[in-house]
């Protein structure tokens, strides 16, 4: 049975065998958005999981609650310097706790990219870039690409949903640099159609072959 309750971040340890991993700007994101709201919002998945000390006692004082999820919602919300985390407390052995952590990280599901453009759009329309950097976790380059997307043509949405021959239009943000490699190599393998030459240079790359 489940149990919705606030607990001292000093109870709380984290897991080994927790795959996801969220560092430098996502991490800090996080990290900023716990500190202005004071608060961690999402509860955390736990469970009532107390070590044992080296003569096989119990220690309830300190890491009694292992997470299950909010790994990093923990880390941050002792970085800014709050004491205790609303927890959701449930039952499960070690093969359950296991389950249970791989199953919320895959859970999560992934955005669709153009309804994400369009909502970064909207939301661009009252906020500054460095203001959506810190309300909604993305850097300037993924923003950039959201955004690069809706110019997109307009039988772009139609070419992936109808997932046929139609032609679509793929954008992607490369430096200076990069840019003039890919144009020099698309000219030396076919200059008269680079769509041609781009999908042989795909392909021969997805082969191993130089």
């Amino acid at each position: 049975m489940a149990e919705l309750k606030k607990i001292p971040v000093n109870q709380l340890r984290e897991n080994s065998y927790n795959p996801n991993k969220l560092t430098g700007f996502k991490y800090d994101a996080l990290v900023k958005q716990i500190a202005q709201e004071k608060e961690v919002v999402q509860p955390l998945l736990v469970r009532f999981n107390p070590l044992k000390n080296s003569e096989g006692i119990t220690e309830l004082a300190l890491n009694a609650y292992e997470i299950l999820d909010g790994e990093h919602r923990w880390k941050a919300a002792k970085q800014v310097g709050l004491t205790e985390i609303p927890c959701m407390v449930i039952e499960a052995n070690d093969n359950r706790a296991r389950a249970w952590t791989l199953g919320m990280n895959n859970i999560r599901g992934k955005p669709d990219a153009l309804l994400l453009a369009d909502v970064l759009r909207q939301l661009s329309e009252s906020y500054s870039t460095d203001q959506l950097k810190e309300l909604c976790a993305f850097n300037e380059r993924e923003i950039a690409y959201y955004l690069k997307l809706l110019e997109a043509p307009v039988d772009f949405t139609s070419a992936i949903e109808l997932k046929n021959e139609l032609p679509i239009t793929l954008t992607f943000i490369v430096s200076e640099k990069e840019a003039s490699v890919v144009n020099d190599a698309l000219e030396r393998i076919n200059p008269e159609n680079k769509s041609k030459a781009l999908v042989k240079l795909c392909l021969e790359n997805l082969n191993g072959e130089n």
